[in-house]
């Protein structure tokens, strides 16, 4: 009979031990999601001004990712110790093992965001530069319309000088014609 409370007590220990550290692991979770969400606001506000996240932020955020995966890995191994001190198929088996497959899902949700925010760095310089680009190409743009400008108006002033030229010209052989008809007359 004491052996019997005795055991129940350790269960009963365990469990309290149990929970009052995943309670603790919870928090922690939190705060650190609290973080990565102020850093993501961050970069959301960058890009709605049409800037971008920079690398620093991206990796913060993988820094607190990383402390998440850390707390998830103790929830699965906390989990699967009280899921083997349990009698198989039983309730407190099963609730043992969701919590595991919860704490294993989250391990595996916390590498996908931290492999999408290398992904996001690594896109970075790319992204600067394709921005680097547009603003070139549109400086390109004006200086080609400047030169066209300038062309036409090359053009123009190439057009008002033939015509002086033409007329010059015109000029010219009015004035032959009249001094060959000077100069016939005086013959």
């Amino acid at each position: 009979r004491l052996q019997k409370e005795y055991d129940e007590y350790l269960t009963y220990e365990e469990t309290r031990k149990y929970e009052i550290g995943k309670e603790d692991r919870s928090n922690k979770v939190s705060y650190y999601n609290n973080n990565i969400q102020d850093i993501q606001n961050d970069i959301d506000l960058a890009e709605t001004a049409g800037g971008q996240g920079t690398e620093e932020q991206y990796s913060s955020i993988n820094g607190y990712i990383e402390e998440q995966k850390n707390i998830y890995l103790e929830d699965a191994k906390a989990a699967k110790k009280m899921r083997d001190s349990q009698e198989e198929g039983s309730a407190n088996w099963h609730k043992y093992n969701n919590e595991l497959q919860d704490a294993e899902d989250n391990i595996h949700d916390c590498t996908v965001a931290q492999l999408k925010n290398n992904k996001a760095i690594l896109l970075l310089p790319i992204e600067t530069i394709e921005d680097e680009n547009k603003l070139l190409q549109k400086k390109l743009d004006a200086m080609n319309e400047y030169q066209s400008k300038v062309e036409n108006a090359i053009g123009y002033a190439n057009s008002l000088i033939q015509e002086q030229i033409d007329l010059l010209n015109d000029s010219k052989e009015s004035v032959s014609d009249y001094w060959d008809e000077q100069i016939k007359t005086v013959q």
